[in-house]
């Protein structure tokens, strides 16, 4: 609120990951509650971001949004050195700043009047405007390599998607295109020397963690091959890879990159009548009911509100109920911190009040029905 020019977070000792900042960095505005009160300010964000450390590691959501500045003395203890320009940098700032003000306009002057050619070599998603403008001015005054250190910075501080890209490339050489589920990936993420990152809990929770971060890449594209949902095989999410380019050795597929709705993998009978009379999971992701209103009897009461409610085992739950259960059990037991025992205890408890609400406005959406 007080309109800093200047952010700094300095001394970053661990990896720098967060989905605030990331949103602040790209965000031509940020509109929040202030602590404490019942007011909610709107503020431009036009301040620089500076974060310092010693090779800090990003998230790939924060290396994409960060130049780097490599400063290395090549000597042990930097701090002592004597050998510069300038001994007291600070000093001679504060001294010179009107020369030093009047350098920078006159680069922009120059880039001005030469009829402000823009940068086009080299091009920052989301921050266009700046690449293009400050590219050009350093260009037209004879500096060169601007944003030419991007691939540098991502090889090496995105360790999450260095990962990943390993970890693909072991699947690709192992199954190729072929579909596979989460066991079979488990254990090939179990023999790499540098795993992902899924947690120390038992074999069960680990892959958890994993279809949940299959779930969170998928249709992610690495050195040219995309992770695609292949459908499920006996109520399992099926995974498979397909290639991008040439690079993989063979040609793209685009019925392979979105296979069409009309020819699901094939199904059990149980399931069918699950997925008919049951509550699914459409397009739109939100669960509601499928069950076709021609085939209620008219005369046939609704089920009371004492009647509704997932079946008591959860082996009999709809198939994308069992799925969901999966996915909050492993959210609370790694990031609540909760046993997994409690995990699923308290997942089972949130799924039931939910699918209680959602078969309720379901129903009262009915009544109107001829």
């Amino acid at each position: 609120m007080t309109g800093p020019s200047t952010i700094l977070i300095d001394n970053v000792r661990s990896r720098l990951d967060s989905a605030a900042l990331s949103a602040a960095l790209t965000s031509p505005a940020w509109e929040d509650r202030i602590l404490g009160q019942s007011k909610v300010v709107c503020l431009s964000v036009r301040c620089a971001w500076i974060a310092t450390g010693n090779n800090p590691g990003l998230s790939t959501e924060m290396s994409r949004r960060t130049l780097r500045i490599r400063i290395d003395s090549k000597q042990d203890r930097p701090w002592l050195r004597k050998e510069f320009r300038h001994p007291n940098l600070k000093a001679w700032a504060r001294e010179h700043r009107g020369e030093l003000v009047w350098a920078a306009l006159t680069l922009i002057q120059a880039w001005l009047a030469a009829g402000r050619p823009l940068f086009t070599e080299v091009c920052l998603g989301m921050f266009e405007s700046w690449s293009t403008v400050m590219g050009g001015i350093l260009k037209f005054a004879g500096f060169k390599g601007f944003l030419g250190n991007l691939q540098q910075l991502y090889e090496d501080s995105d360790a999450e998607g260095t990962l990943w890209r390993g970890f693909v490339r072991v699947w690709w050489d192992k199954f190729a295109g072929e579909p596979v589920g989460v066991s079979q990936l488990f254990e090939l993420v179990n023999g790499l020397d540098q795993p992902l990152e899924l947690g120390r809990g038992s074999e069960k929770s680990q892959k958890t963690r994993l279809g949940q971060e299959l779930v969170k890449m998928r249709d992610r594209q690495l050195d040219g091959i995309r992770i695609v949902l292949a459908g499920e095989r006996q109520r399992a999410k099926q995974w498979k890879l397909v290639p991008t380019d040439k690079r993989a050795g063979e040609p793209v597929n685009p019925g392979e990159l979105f296979p069409p709705q009309s020819n699901p993998p094939s199904i059990t009978d149980n399931e069918k009548e699950e997925k008919t009379h049951a509550f699914g999971l459409p397009e739109n992701g939100s669960p509601t009911f499928t069950g076709s209103l021609s085939e209620i009897d008219p005369g046939e009461s609704l089920p009371r509100e004492s009647e509704m409610g997932l079946p008591s085992s959860r082996t009999d739950w709809p198939v994308y109920w069992r799925d969901l259960f999966e996915e909050r059990a492993g959210i609370l037991e790694f990031d609540e911190g909760l046993a997994r025992a409690a995990a699923e205890k308290r997942a089972e408890e949130l799924l039931r009040d939910e699918y209680a609400r959602q078969e309720n406005r379901s129903l009262s959406g009915m009544g109107g029905h001829p």
